[in-house]
């Protein structure tokens, strides 16, 4: 129970930092037009880390049913 929701709010703040993220380096630093490796980096860090949280949440689901 504890850790189902923890791992909400872990998400909930990934989302945030998702969106956060993205808007900063697509619309104010202009990365579409500009690259730069470590902003791809943070992008797909976050994604991959909501994803896991994402996968870990649905198999706590599972063994609990």
């Amino acid at each position: 129970m504890v850790i189902t929701k923890l791992i909400n709010i872990i998400q909930s703040i990934l989302l945030i930092l998702i969106i956060f993220t993205i808007t900063f380096f697509v619309f104010i630093k202009n990365t579409l037009v500009n690259p730069k490796t470590t902003d791809i980096r943070i992008i797909s860090t976050l994604i991959l880390l909501f994803i896991i949280t994402w996968i870990i949440k649905f198999l706590l689901r599972n063994t609990k049913k």
